[in-house]
């Protein structure tokens, strides 16, 4: 492998990874190409995001996201009452309550720790240490 990958060789390679792979891939692809250009402590790195070599084409379904459909609260209710009483039942009510509640979604509540979950006189407050939308994670200003 060549490195550092010229800017064009990684365009090329994402316009034609866009023919078949979802966004989500390709970013992810890219992310490794980027993780390697840094390991090998070289100066030029490619492109962070595909938008310049693969725009987004929504006619396109080999390349949409799946959207999936939100728990509604019939939903959330089938949903607790299949749980157990037991400790891993609780648990998983909680996360499940919460989840809902804050409108997290699955990365933000499997990264929480007891410490992120607060009471106070107006009811809980999370801290969520990553977010989609806050991937680089500083936080709120």
């Amino acid at each position: 492998m060549a490195l550092p990958a010229s800017a064009e060789t990684v365009a090329c390679y994402v316009a034609d990874l866009a023919k078949v792979a979802k966004p989500a891939t390709i970013d992810f692809r890219l992310a490794a190409i980027s993780a390697t250009h840094r390991a090998a402590a070289t100066t030029a790195r490619p492109r962070k995001r595909r938008s310049a070599g693969a725009p987004r084409r929504a006619q396109d379904a080999r390349t949409a996201q799946r959207q999936m459909r939100p728990v509604t609260v019939p939903d959330l209710r089938t949903m607790l009452q299949g749980l157990d009483t037991d400790p891993a039942g609780c648990r998983d009510r909680a996360l499940l309550l919460l989840g809902f509640a804050g409108a997290l979604r699955r990365s933000e509540l499997v990264g929480l720790d007891v410490a992120d979950v607060t009471e106070g006189t107006d009811g809980l407050t999370v801290r969520l240490r990553r977010s989609k939308t806050d991937q680089e994670a500083p936080g709120a200003p």
